[in-house]
C-alpha cells in the first residue's frame, strides 16, 4: 500500500506502511484511487529525490520551526488557464527574534499531477517529507530587512503559460522565502491546472450545507445574557456575512429556528442583563435588517431547520429524554415557517455536534422522522474497500439510508473558517480535492456532500473563493443527494467511540435540567393561569440542552446557572412568611400559617407540616385559593401531647400535594395541660383559699379573748412587742 492509501495523517512517511503497522480500515475519507502502474518508477525516483534534496522539501513540521512567515493574501485565479496572468502577493512575518537580510520569494512546483485524495491530505500532513523539486520564478525583495516581530509585504505576478507544469491536474505549489540563499519561510497549497479545460464528461456534484446557527443568548424571562448577537447580525458581523455572502449561491440553507426566534424578539427591542440591572439591547435596526436580508437570500432556495435549539442528540438519547427532542423537533417547524414567512419541510434534520452517531441514537431519530439524517465520514465505516470517492448517500445495515459528509472536505472548510492567516491557501485546498475527486471517476456522476462546522466563521475572501466557478464542479441540493441511487458498494457502519461519547452532555447534567423542568411544571400547578410561565420556561430548558454547550462550555454554564436563578425567583414570589416562635397554649389549638402571594395571578396552594418527635401532632389543612398580589392565613389544627419546644417544618403544595419552594422551619412552644393539669391547679388554689380564711378566724378570734391567735401561751418578748397596724392577710 503506497502512502497515497493511508489514513490521512497517521502515514509515517511516504511510501509503504510501516512494519508491524496494522492496515487502516477503509473510511469515507480515506478512499483512493491506485497509482498508474507506469508511474510506480517514476514516483519512486521521486521520493528518493525529495530525501536527498532536503533542501526543496515542503516539510510542515520544519516549516513551523522556521523564522519567517509566509503569508498569502491573495492568488488569483484560482485555477488559472494559459492566457491568464497568476497574481500573487501577502506578507512575510519575521517571528524570531534577529533581523533577516537579502530576502528573496520564488515559487515552487510539483513535477507531476496528483492522482489521489490521499496524496493531497499526507502532503498537509504534520510530518511529512514529500516536496517539490521544480523551481519557478523568483523574485529578490532588494533592500529589504525584516527586524524581529516585524513585516514586509511582498508580491509576484507571472504568467501562466510560463509555469511549463508538465499536464492537466492538481500540482503541489509552494512560496518559499529565502535569505542569502537559505530557505527561511514557505507557505504551501495546490494549484488546479486544466489549460483545455476539465477532460471529465461528468462533472462532480457538491451538496455544501450553509449554517445559520448560534448560541442561545436568552434567559426564560427574555432578558440577553449579553449583547454580541447585535454585533453579529451588524454588517461585517459573522451571521450577517455569512448570509450576504451566500445570497443568490445555490446552498443548502440549514437554520436554527432558536435564532430566528431571538432576532425576531430583537426587532421589537429587548433589555440585556447587565450585573444586577438590565440596559436597552443595541441590535433593534441590526436584527430586523438581518431578517429581511436572510428572508430575500433564502426566497427559492432549498431551506432546512434543524430541531429548536440545535440539541445535542446523543446525549438526549442516552440519557432518555426523547420526549424533550420530541419537543424540539415540533417547535421547529412552527417557528421556521412563521419567521420566515413560507412552508419549509415538516420534519427537521439530524446533525450531530461531532458527526458521529450511534445505533440507538439513528434509530430514535428515525422514529421522530428527523430527515435526512447526517453523520461525518470520519465516523462512518466502509464494510466495502472503495478506491474512489462514492455518493454521499450510504446505507447503515438495518437503519435505513444516511447522508455522509466528506470529512476531508469539511476539515478543509473548518480550517479556512479560522480566519487565519493560512485560510485562503486551505480554501485553494478544497478547490484542489474536489478537482481531484471528480478526477477519480470522470465519466461518473456523483454527488459529494460538505459542510463547515455550524457556528463557522470564515473570511469574506475564503467564502468568495469557495463560490469561484470551476470546470469539474457544479452546485447541488439535498434533494437531488436524497434521490441518487445508493449502490451496493456503498454500505456502511457507524463508528461511535468512547471518545465521542466524552463529547456529549454529561447525563448528570442533563438529569439536572430535566429535575429542573419537572419543578417548573409542578408551580405551574397552583396557577389559575398557567399558560405564560410554561411558554417561558420550556424553550428555555430546551435551550439548556443545546449542543452549543459542547463547543462553549462556559457560557453553557453561566446559562444554566441564569435559568436555575430565575427559576428560584419564581417560586419565591408564592411563599410561607410566618417565621416568629409559635405558642400552642392548651392542649389543642391552632397554628396559624402565613402565605404571601406576589404574582400578578390567582394561586391555590397547600400547606404540609412536619413535626419533629411526638409532643405535637397536626391536622392536614385543606388547599386554599390566594389572589394575585395578597397574603392569606392558614390556621392547621394542633394537638399537644407533652410541654416544651417543637420544631415544625413548613413546606407549599400544589392542590395535588406536590411539594414546591423552600420549606420553612417553624419553632412551636407546645403547653400541655388537660384536665389533669386543670385539676390540680385548682385544687393548689382551693387549698390556699382555705388556709388564708382559716388564719384569718384565729386572728379574729384573739383579738376578742386576748389570747395568741395560735391557741398558746404568749412569751415575755411577744407581750412587750407592739402589734403592727398595717399586717397583711396570709403574711
Amino acid at each position: 500500500m503506497t502512502a497515497r492509501d493511508q489514513v490521512p495523517g497517521n502515514t509515517p512517511s511516504r511510501g509503504r506502511t510501516a512494519p508491524g503497522e496494522p492496515r487502516a480500515e477503509p473510511t469515507r475519507e480515506n478512499r483512493t484511487r491506485p497509482p498508474r502502474a507506469r508511474r510506480a518508477p517514476v514516483l519512486l525516483a521521486l521520493a528518493l529525490l525529495a530525501t536527498l534534496v532536503s533542501s526543496f522539501g515542503l516539510e510542515q513540521a520544519h516549516a513551523q520551526t522556521l523564522p519567517v512567515q509566509v503569508v498569502v493574501d491573495q492568488l488569483e485565479p484560482a485555477a488559472p488557464k494559459p492566457s491568464d496572468t497568476l497574481r500573487l502577493a501577502g506578507r512575510l512575518v519575521n517571528t524570531g527574534d534577529r533581523p533577516v537580510r537579502d530576502l528573496a520569494i520564488q515559487l515552487r512546483f510539483g513535477t507531476l499531477p496528483l492522482d489521489t485524495r490521499g496524496e493531497i491530505a499526507t502532503l498537509t500532513a504534520p510530518g511529512n517529507r514529500d516536496g517539490v523539486a521544480a523551481t519557478g520564478l523568483k523574485k529578490e525583495l532588494r533592500g529589504v530587512t525584516i527586524g524581529p516581530r516585524g513585516t514586509a509585504g511582498w508580491q509576484l505576478t507571472v504568467p501562466a503559460a510560463k509555469l511549463r507544469l508538465s499536464k492537466p491536474g492538481i500540482y503541489t505549489f509552494g512560496i518559499e522565502a529565502t535569505s542569502g540563499g537559505h530557505r527561511v519561510g514557505l507557505a504551501k497549497t495546490f494549484l488546479p491546472w486544466f489549460p483545455h479545460g476539465y477532460p471529465g464528461r461528468q462533472q462532480l456534484s457538491l451538496t455544501l450545507l450553509w449554517p445559520i446557527v448560534d448560541r442561545p443568548r436568552r434567559d426564560p424571562e427574555g432578558v440577553f445574557l449579553d449583547d454580541q448577537l447585535a454585533r453579529d447580525l451588524a454588517p461585517n458581523g459573522r451571521l450577517h456575512r455569512l448570509v450576504s455572502l451566500a445570497a443568490g449561491q445555490r446552498v443548502t440553507w440549514v437554520l436554527d429556528p432558536e435564532l430566528l426566534e431571538t432576532v425576531q424578539a430583537m426587532t421589537s427591542g429587548y433589555q440585556v442583563r447587565d450585573g444586577n440591572r438590565t440596559r436597552p439591547g443595541v441590535g433593534q435596526a441590526a436584527a430586523t435588517a438581518w431578517l429581511d436580508l436572510l428572508r430575500q437570500a433564502t426566497r427559492g432556495r432549498e431551506v432546512y431547520l434543524l430541531p429548536y435549539g440545535d440539541p445535542e442528540l446523543a446525549g438526549l438519547v442516552h440519557a432518555g429524554l426523547i420526549g424533550d427532542l420530541k419537543a424540539a423537533t415540533e417547535r421547529a417547524w412552527t417557528i421556521g415557517s412563521r419567521v420566515l414567512g413560507r412552508q419549509l419541510p415538516p420534519t427537521p434534520l439530524a446533525w450531530p455536534e461531532s458527526g458521529g452517531l450511534d445505533q440507538q441514537t439513528l434509530r430514535r431519530a428515525r422514529a421522530l422522522q428527523l430527515d435526512p439524517i447526517r453523520v461525518s465520514g470520519k465516523y462512518a465505516r466502509l464494510t466495502h474497500t472503495l478506491t474512489y470517492t462514492p455518493t454521499s448517500r450510504a446505507a447503515v445495515a438495518g437503519a435505513g439510508r444516511v447522508l455522509v459528509i466528506d470529512a476531508q472536505l469539511s476539515d478543509t472548510l473548518a480550517a479556512a473558517g479560522t480566519r487565519s492567516d493560512h485560510a485562503l491557501l486551505e480554501s485553494q485546498r478544497f478547490l484542489a480535492d474536489t478537482a481531484v475527486t471528480a478526477l477519480e471517476r470522470p465519466a461518473e456522476a456523483r454527488v459529494v456532500l460538505a459542510a463547515p462546522p455550524k457556528r463557522w466563521n470564515p473570511s469574506e475572501q475564503v467564502v468568495r473563493r469557495l463560490f469561484t466557478a470551476t470546470d469539474w464542479m457544479r452546485p447541488s441540493t439535498v434533494a437531488q443527494l436524497q434521490a441518487s441511487k445508493v449502490s451496493e458498494e456503498n454500505q456502511i457502519r457507524l463508528a461511535y467511540s468512547p471518545a465521542l461519547a466524552k463529547r456529549e452532555l454529561s447525563r448528570a447534567y442533563l438529569a439536572n435540567v430535566h429535575a429542573q423542568s419537572k419543578r417548573v411544571i409542578r408551580f405551574a400547578g397552583i396557577l389559575a393561569n398557567p399558560e405564560p410561565v410554561m411558554d417561558k420556561y420550556s424553550p428555555a430548558f430546551l435551550r439548556a440542552e443545546s449542543a452549543a454547550w459542547c463547543t462553549y462550555p462556559s457560557a453553557g454554564r453561566r446559562y444554566w446557572l441564569t435559568v436555575r436563578s430565575r427559576l428560584d425567583q419564581l417560586e419565591r414570589q408564592v411563599r410561607i412568611t410566618t417565621t416568629a416562635p409559635l405558642t400552642l397554649s392548651s392542649k389543642s389549638g391552632q397554628i396559624p400559617i402565613t402565605i404571601e402571594n406576589r404574582l400578578d395571578q390567582e394561586v391555590k396552594v397547600g400547606v404540609k407540616l412536619d413535626v419533629q418527635g411526638r409532643r405535637l401532632a397536626l391536622e392536614s389543612a385543606e388547599p386554599v385559593r390566594i389572589k394575585g398580589n395578597r397574603t392569606v392565613t392558614v390556621r392547621v389544627p394542633a394537638r399537644a401531647y407533652a410541654n416544651g419546644p417543637v420544631l415544625v417544618t413548613a413546606r407549599l403544595t400544589t392542590a395535588r400535594g406536590q411539594e414546591f419552594g423552600e420549606p420553612v422551619e417553624l419553632h412551636v412552644r407546645a403547653t400541655n395541660y388537660g384536665i389533669l393539669g386543670m385539676v390540680i391547679a385548682g385544687g393548689v388554689a382551693a387549698l390556699l383559699f382555705l388556709a388564708a380564711g382559716v388564719r384569718i378566724w384565729r386572728k379574729r378570734r384573739a383579738a376578742g379573748t386576748g389570747a395568741p391567735a395560735d391557741g398558746g401561751s404568749a412569751s415575755v418578748a411577744d407581750a412587750a412587742s407592739p402589734a403592727p397596724s398595717d399586717e397583711k392577710v396570709g403574711g
